[in-house]
């Protein structure tokens, strides 16, 4: 299992995910990305440092992110991504889609 935390700024919220991104992950955070989108203004960074496997339910959370803030003018940027969830996130090209920062480790492996 995982757990999470919120840090707000005046214009950015950092939200922090750990463990496994998964289905089981996405139905136990839903109603916290949902009040991410609702209630928060500003970009969004999703903080993936300590994320070590994401699968589709996890690709299915940050796409549906991403497209309900950029309605609302809003930027996702996904933080710290390394490992497997780093190379799923290559293999779909949803790094060209979405603002990706790889960690140090990940971009050294390029």
């Amino acid at each position: 299992m995982q757990n999470s935390n919120t840090t707000y700024n005046q214009k950015e919220t950092f939200y922090h995910i750990t463990g496994y991104f998964d289905a089981e992950t996405v139905a136990v955070l839903e109603d916290d990305l949902a009040n991410l989108i609702e209630k928060e203004t500003g970009r969004l960074i999703l903080d993936l440092s300590t994320v070590d496997f994401i699968d589709s339910s996890g690709i299915g959370s940050i796409v549906f992110l991403f497209k309900r803030l950029r309605v609302q003018n809003r930027e996702l940027v996904l933080k710290g991504v390394h490992g497997q969830p780093a190379r799923l996130l290559k293999s779909l090209k949803v790094d060209q889609a979405i603002h990706t920062e790889f960690s140090e480790d990940t971009e050294a492996l390029q």
